[in-house]
């Protein structure tokens, strides 16, 4: 028989988020969307609950949480009762660092993911959405192609959190057919 209730971890972990997301981010919430910015000590304390550190492998200075699809969109939900605009704020880097963590070579993960298992808050993302109704991650439009120097990105994207101020934008592309991401 299946079982659909939270493990103990999965509850202790939602009713810590869940008192952060009352305590700290409700009262504050329109003050930040009203600002158009989010305080840097509340980015702060939710960096001590190892939002993004947590997914981090330990080689990179990580937790070395296992990865469970039920555990982050419980985070996530807990935080955007908060507030929305914080959720995505906060969760932002998970974008760059999950992809990198399946498929990124090591010296990529130690580049690039070493920096988010900073003690402060490090704003990274991904693009990935397209300005089409009818986007399709599988058919991308936007394209990489390899030229002398690394590869030559064609398109366009949108709707990617903290865009403006992150350090890293992990850009999802089709490669050349036949010619691949090598």
């Amino acid at each position: 028989m299946i079982s659909f209730e939270l493990t103990d971890e999965q509850k202790m972990v939602r009713d810590t988020v869940a008192a952060f997301a009352l305590e700290q981010i409700r009262p504050v919430a329109r003050l930040a969307d009203e600002s158009g910015s989010i305080a840097p000590e509340l980015l702060a304390k939710a960096c001590e609950l190892g939002l993004v550190r947590g997914c981090l492998p330990e080689n990179v200075g990580g937790y070395g949480d296992a990865r469970s699809a039920i555990t982050g969109a419980i985070v996530a939900e807990e935080l955007a009762y908060g507030d929305l605009s914080f959720a995505l704020h906060a969760l932002a880097p998970r974008l760059l660092a999950l992809p990198i963590i399946e498929m990124g070579t090591d010296a990529q993960r130690r580049h690039y993911l070493s920096p988010l298992a900073a003690d402060s808050f490090v704003p990274a993302t991904a693009a990935m959405m397209e300005p089409a109704f009818d986007f399709d991650p599988a058919e991308m439009r936007t394209t990489a192609r390899r030229v002398a120097s690394g590869y030559l990105l064609s398109g366009a994207k949108c709707y990617v959190p903290l865009a403006a101020d992150s350090r890293v934008i992990l850009a999802y592309a089709a490669g050349n057919p036949g010619h691949g991401f090598e």
